[in-house]
This record gives structure tokens, C-alpha cells and sequence, in this order.
């Protein structure tokens, strides 16, 4: 078995490339700068929903990250990672 990790701990490994600011803020686990700055673009990559989704997760808000999860699998539906963010939410 895995040894339990610490939220924050999960968000640094598991950010996934997209918008690089974004990507920054979370490794500095700075996440509700996270959620601002990437809820304020006009756009967003599949991997811009999945670090939207880590950020909220890391600060506890699960329902939120599994929102932005669910957004990222339908827009890359073969990302493992984006599978596996999704499971990890579900229970």
C-alpha cells in the first residue's frame, strides 16, 4: 500500500503541463491564486481543467475538483491521468 500523502503533496506531482502561471501557483501551493487565475481564462486546455481540479482538491474542495475532472476526461478521454483524478475523487 501507498503511504498516505498530504493533498498538497498530490497537487505538485500531479500537475499536469498547461498554462504555466497556473502551474506555478500550484507547485507553490498557492492554490486559491490557482483557482483565480485559471477560473479568469477565456480558455482552457484539458490540462488547464485537470490543474483547476487539483487546486480545488488540494484546498479541499472535492466536488469542485471533480467538476473540472470530469471537464478535462470529456475534452482528452484516453488521459490516464485524468482517469485516475477522476477515481480518485469519486469515493
Amino acid at each position: 500500500s501507498f503511504p498516505t500523502r498530504r493533498s498538497s503533496d498530490l497537487a505538485e506531482l500531479l500537475v499536469q503541463d498547461g498554462n504555466s502561471v497556473a502551474v506555478n501557483l500550484i507547485r507553490g501551493n498557492a492554490y486559491q491564486e490557482a483557482v483565480a487565475f485559471l477560473l479568469a481564462l477565456n480558455e482552457r486546455t484539458a490540462e488547464d481543467e485537470h490543474n483547476l481540479g487539483l487546486a480545488f482538491e488540494a484546498a479541499g474542495e472535492i466536488s469542485q475538483a471533480r467538476k473540472h475532472y470530469e471537464t478535462a476526461l470529456k475534452m482528452d478521454s484516453n488521459n490516464p491521468v485524468f482517469k485516475a483524478a477522476l477515481t480518485r475523487t469519486i469515493n
